[in-house]
């Protein structure tokens, strides 16, 4: 009798189990997804990738031997230099550590790159530049100078989930001007052809000829070099 009492609670508690399950809802795909999001529900979804910062904030990522001079009159021993453009900062490498400079300490800094020296100038030493920071990488010498400035900014993310389009990740943008230095003056690469040669006076013509003879367009850096060069030339 003991035996068939246990048998038939048994059945009863498997049936039940059965039935418990069978009346169970089951969530289609996009009510699960719904479901998921629903504040004090135990899921939740997992967080996403973290961004990243891509792209590089300085004008040369090796290390270059180099001499700084500083706006005090006084200049250091050959170090290892990298100029970081964003935060407008040198990082000297020395006795394995790596020390950072301000850039407004500096009046100028010679990097040693291919054999070849190469002058960074604190932009903010010319009337003009007052308003911009950083430094200008001196491109041709003479009594008129070539120099280049670039400025670094960031990028933030853009990325849409929904359209999955966009940038998951924030870019380091580097933007590259030239300009020009005369007397102690710099100013932007006029972007009218009639204002960039008056910059040449007396000697507009022959280096107009110059620049048409080897059809030389201003707005090109490279034909900008090799015309500030042949003007130089003539001025010396």
């Amino acid at each position: 009798m003991k035996q068939i009492i246990l048998l038939l609670s048994f059945l009863l508690l498997f049936s039940s189990l059965t039935y418990s399950q069978s009346a169970t809802n089951v969530l289609t795909k996009e009510q699960f997804q719904d479901y998921s999001f629903i504040p004090g529900n135990y899921m939740r979804q997992l967080p996403g990738k973290p961004p990243e910062l891509k792209g590089s904030a300085y004008t040369n990522d090796q290390w270059s031997n180099g001499t700084i001079y500083l706006n005090r009159g006084q200049k250091t021993e050959v170090l290892p230099i990298k100029y970081d453009i964003l935060n407008n900062q040198l990082e000297i490498q020395h006795e394995n550590k790596v020390k950072v400079l301000p850039g407004y300490e500096v009046f100028k800094f010679v990097l040693q790159q291919n054999a070849e020296e190469i002058l960074y100038s604190n932009i903010q030493n010319y009337k003009g530049g007052k308003a911009l920071k950083g430094f200008v990488k001196i491109l041709v010498p003479g009594s008129i100078i070539l120099g280049s400035h670039t400025t670094a900014e960031i990028s933030k993310p853009n990325y849409n989930v929904a359209l999955n389009v966009g940038e998951k990740d924030a870019k380091i943008i580097k933007k590259e001007k030239l300009y020009l230095i005369t007397e102690g003056v710099i100013r932007e690469i006029p972007a009218k052809k009639s204002e960039f040669m008056a910059v040449f006076g007396e000697k507009s013509q022959q280096v107009e000829q110059f620049m048409n003879a080897n059809k030389y367009n201003h707005k090109n850096k490279q034909a900008v070099q090799l015309i500030i060069t042949y003007y130089n030339s003539l001025a010396s």
